[in-house]
């Protein structure tokens, strides 16, 4: 895919675009927004447009030549992608220093092609403190010919000093005929399902955000009776699903919570009051994605259950 052809990003876009067109690519680019948004399509999309030998424009490469074939199967010499690992080099929860050591010695290489070296990091915010420091180290004498595309879902727990000498590029969340047409263009099924969700994001099962929207409908209402022993029933079926669903169960309460404060803001002055409670409500379901990432998801479950009684018992109109 070039470019050109990414939708729902024209920000991201226009901003890549434009260091296409002018020739001044920099050293570090910071992609940053939510998952499932598009990032990692545009990092890729980038790497092509920047390793092309027969582009027709700024953006638009080939798809023919060998960079271009290469790039598309993953196999281009002069690019490399990483990501955090856990001590057995699986998809983990932290990127630790050995990591960006691999970088390191990558940079170093003398390039394969006359062309630039592309690295792509996702989840950088996952970076351990001495990662981190050590991948600032090589911003501050970034190696010849090498663009670093760091991708990341939270760019506040990036060290302010990565951030500043990164270029940013902001993602958004996706509009509802964006969703659809990226389902249509990958031959998904479900994409009129998850543009009326209006998730914003094709990374998301819609069967599942649908029984995960169900069932936090369920716990709000016990929540906003201030009913403890129905509230905690309920958290205690959740818990038995696997730990990698609570992250769908949290879009579900984040979705019915942004549905109901969207109902309350700019209708009657009564109704309106109701909006505090439920950004309340949104407040209790970032802290639950905070616990999580930190591995209290043992906890996570009750102090959200009784977060949301505390935000919404008896104080919303329904």
């Amino acid at each position: 895919m070039n470019l050109s052809e990414l939708v729902g990003q024209p920000h991201a876009v226009g901003c890549l675009m434009r260091a296409l067109q002018s020739g001044r690519i920099g050293h570090a680019y910071l992609f940053a927004g939510p998952r499932g948004v598009g990032k990692r399509t545009a990092a890729l999309a980038f790497a092509r447009a920047l390793n092309c030998e027969s582009p027709a424009g700024p953006g638009v490469s080939c798809g023919k030549c060998r960079p271009c074939e290469e790039i598309e199967k993953g196999i281009y010499p002069d690019l490399l992608m990483l990501g955090p690992e856990d001590e057995d080099g699986e998809r983990g929860y932290s990127f630790h220093t050995e990591t960006i050591s691999v970088a390191a010695g990558w940079a170093a290489l003398t390039a394969h092609t006359r062309r630039t070296k592309v690295c792509i990091l996702e989840d950088v915010h996952l970076m351990t403190p001495a990662a981190a420091n050590h991948f600032l180290k090589m911003l501050e004498e970034p190696p010849p010919r090498t663009v670093w595309l760091l991708l990341t879902s939270e760019p506040g727990f990036l060290l302010p000093t990565i951030r500043s000498r990164c270029q940013p590029v902001r993602f958004v969340l996706l509009p509802r005929g964006a969703v659809a047409e990226i389902y249509r263009r990958q031959g998904r099924e479900g994409g009129d399902e998850a543009a009326a969700l209006g998730l914003g994001r094709v990374d998301l099962d819609p069967a599942e955000v649908g029984e995960a929207v169900k069932r936090a409908t369920e716990a709000i209402g016990y929540a906003q009776k201030f009913d403890m022993a129905a509230l905690s029933g309920s958290m205690s079926a959740i818990r038995k699903d696997r730990v990698e669903r609570l992250g769908g169960l949290l879009d579900g309460i984040e979705l019915a919570c942004a549905d109901r404060l969207r109902h309350a803001v700019g209708t009657d002055p009564v109704r309106a009051a109701d909006s505090d409670t439920w950004i309340a409500a949104l407040d209790a379901v970032a802290r639950a994605r905070w616990r999580l990432r930190h591995y209290m998801d043992r906890t996570m479950l009750d102090s959200l259950g009784a977060d949301l009684a505390l935000a919404l018992g008896e104080k919303t109109g329904g």
